[in-house]
């Protein structure tokens, strides 16, 4: 890993991101999901690759990629991933040609929406490590005339904004930022977890979304456990 993360070369670059990606979806997981087995996350990140299988009379949700979307059309479509760095990549955005093939990819992704395109972008995402790195929107939000968006405030304690939109409706509603608070949170607190059950916080570290705290539950099982992931509920 160290050795991609050393290179120069583009490609080396873009397979240490793609490695620190999963390890990173590995790691989320095992903290929402402790008592979970490989086979479970090999089970939820797993998507259906062959768009051949993909049958439009199925009512549920179609999770794919820009690429295998060319010539489908939904009524309503989410794109995801629209920070600057991750949609265009980074390795695009040096040169002319490769920006305007990323913005093509965008353009894609907008006309597969027969009625409402949801477009979502992270001012914070959590890369390996538990390291938090600011975003910023994608530049080709801002290439759309506002008259087309109706920017929506979404409250999560990841402190996500969505940006949606019907070509047909013009909206403009100002954004707010919500950022939700992890510092409610001492030791000696009384917390119980939907899988361990009650216990006391023993030891706590960090501030807002990197906050961790130690906790012994009844059965003296000792967890260490990421608040933000953890859905921990304070109980008098």
């Amino acid at each position: 890993l160290n050795l991609f993360k050393q290179s120069q070369s583009p490609d080396d670059r873009e397979r240490f991101d793609n490695v620190t990606e999963v390890l990173n979806s590995i790691d989320e997981f095992c903290q929402k999901r402790p008592d979970s087995t490989l086979s479970d996350f090999l089970q939820e990140v797993s998507l259906l690759s062959d768009i051949d299988h993909w049958n439009d009379s199925d009512n549920r949700v179609t999770l794919m990629t820009v690429h295998s979307s060319k010539g489908l059309e939904f009524p309503v479509v989410f794109v995801a991933g629209l920070d600057d760095g991750l949609f265009p990549l980074y390795n695009a955005m040096g040169t002319k040609e490769g920006l305007e093939e990323e913005r093509r990819l965008f353009y894609v992704a907008l006309t597969r929406a027969q009625e409402r395109v949801f477009l979502l972008y992270a001012t914070n995402r959590r890369r390996m490590g538990g390291e938090n790195v600011m975003g910023m929107p994608s530049r080709f939000i801002s290439e759309i005339p506002d008259d087309y968006l109706e920017r929506i405030k979404f409250q999560s304690a990841l402190t996500r904004r969505v940006v949606g939109g019907s070509l047909q409706k013009r909206t403009k509603i100002a954004i707010t930022r919500t950022v939700t608070t992890f510092d409610d949170f001492k030791v000696g607190d009384m917390v119980e977890h939907s899988i361990f059950g009650i216990g006391k916080i023993m030891v706590l570290s960090g501030t807002g979304e990197n906050q961790r705290v130690g906790v012994v539950f009844k059965d003296g099982t000792k967890k260490k456990l990421i608040v933000k992931y953890a859905n921990l509920s304070k109980i008098s």
